[in-house]
């Protein structure tokens, strides 16, 4: 599948500011990413948890009770590997990941 940027019509790669030196602050859209949203069922927390827990190659991040956000993963692989224990939907056309760096960030 082919990603686009949700930002792809709206920025504008460039220099702003100073026009020398080096860069105070340097913004970046992370792409191509997939992150993946697995909400833990009923009384399946621990099972999800635990499953999560094994994932390699795949970062996993909490975003509240019995949720978290997957980023690496593959959707449809994570979705048989949890089976009925989470529900997971593919986030990755929906969101968008900045890295900001540099001395002054």
């Amino acid at each position: 599948m082919h990603r686009e940027s949700p930002l792809q019509h709206a920025s504008k790669p460039g220099r702003f500011g100073l026009a020398g030196g080096a860069p105070g602050v340097t913004f970046t859209v992370l792409l191509p990413l997939t992150l993946v949203s697995v909400i833990a069922r009923k009384g399946k927390a621990k099972a999800v948890k635990d499953a999560l827990a094994t994932l390699r190659g795949a970062a996993v991040m909490w975003a509240g009770p019995d949720q978290y956000y997957v980023k690496g993963a593959d959707a449809a692989a994570l979705k048989k590997k949890l089976g009925d224990a989470a529900s997971v939907i593919d986030q990755s056309h929906g969101r968008v990941v900045f890295r900001i760096e540099g001395p002054n960030a």
